[in-house]
């Protein structure tokens, strides 16, 4: 990949360019016009966003500014590798504010993210699998655990269909989860087993649990973060049934999203909160542009 770009500012923004830069180059160095070249080992498209992203300050706004996932991934990786902490910052917010991390599962259902962050198909494990690739590079292991259940509720078939060398790994992990996440959505149902006294309740909710298990046995993917509960009051499910339906589906989910870090082997959300901050600052400070 071959470009021309004044070193002046890229030196003035990257730390590590600037190091760059600074090594005397030998005077039989390959030079455009007069311009030393160095070379890089990332991504054509990658790159391009990158330095888009550091010449243009209209091209990656802060959030919620709409802006391709793939663009920012790629923004985020490059500014964490050449050290350029304003957009490396800008970066993470995007993801944040795209609804990418949730510390409780009360946050996850109260919060109403605004999804910017294009995507190129939405029913593909390919969007969750680069936020996890991306943020492993990064160390922004606080998006890791809803970026994993993301891609971990496919079907094995299209999870093996998406993997890459890359991402191999990764979907891996989520394949062994599986199991636990059916478990958990077994759990987050049991509120369908309730007995009423009542004929219409008991005709519905057998009728749901009878649906429930059917797709069970065809294979259907596990969601335990699934709202089930929600149009059974419109079905005409009594107030008593509707009131434990909620409790249960609310406890047992709960308890699924305090446990779902360990489930990919990562540090519980106390801890990934604390390293957010650390890494973020205040929730309330918001990434402005380079100067």
């Amino acid at each position: 990949m071959e470009k021309k770009h004044g070193e002046g500012i890229l030196s003035a923004r990257s730390s590590v360019f600037s190091d760059m830069m600074a090594f005397p180059q030998p005077l039989d160095e390959e030079r455009i016009d007069g311009t030393p070249v160095l070379l890089v080992q990332d991504t054509a498209d990658g790159f391009d966003a990158f330095l888009r992203a550091v010449y243009d300050t209209s091209f990656f706004m802060p959030a919620p500014a709409p802006v391709d996932l793939f663009t920012a991934l790629s923004i985020l990786r490059l500014s964490h590798k050449y050290d350029i902490q304003y957009l490396h910052r800008r970066a993470l917010d995007h993801l944040v504010v795209d609804g990418w991390y949730h510390q409780t599962y009360d946050d996850f259902r109260a919060d109403n993210p605004d999804v910017h962050l294009r995507v190129i198909a939405q029913s593909s494990p390919i969007n969750a699998l680069s936020v996890i690739s991306a943020a492993t590079e990064v160390n922004a292991l606080w998006f890791l655990p809803y970026a994993y259940y993301c891609a971990s509720t496919f079907s094995c078939n299209t999870l093996l269909a998406a993997s890459t060398t890359e991402t191999q790994p990764y979907v891996q992990r989520c394949l062994l989860s599986h199991a636990a996440l059916l478990r958990a959505t077994v759990s987050a149902n049991q509120f369908l087993a309730t007995r009423c006294r009542k004929e219409m309740c008991r005709d519905l909710l057998e009728c749901r649990l009878s649906d429930f298990f059917a797709s069970v046995v065809a294979g259907s993917c596990p969601n335990p973060l699934a709202d089930s509960v929600v149009d059974l009051k419109v079905e005409g499910i009594c107030d008593s049934c509707y009131e434990n339906a909620v409790i249960q589906q609310h406890e047992a989910v709960c308890t699924f999203w305090e446990d779902l870090p360990q489930l990919y082997g990562l540090p519980s959300w106390a801890d990934l909160h604390l390293m957010k901050c650390v890494a973020m600052g205040p929730e309330d400070d918001v990434a402005g542009e380079g100067t």
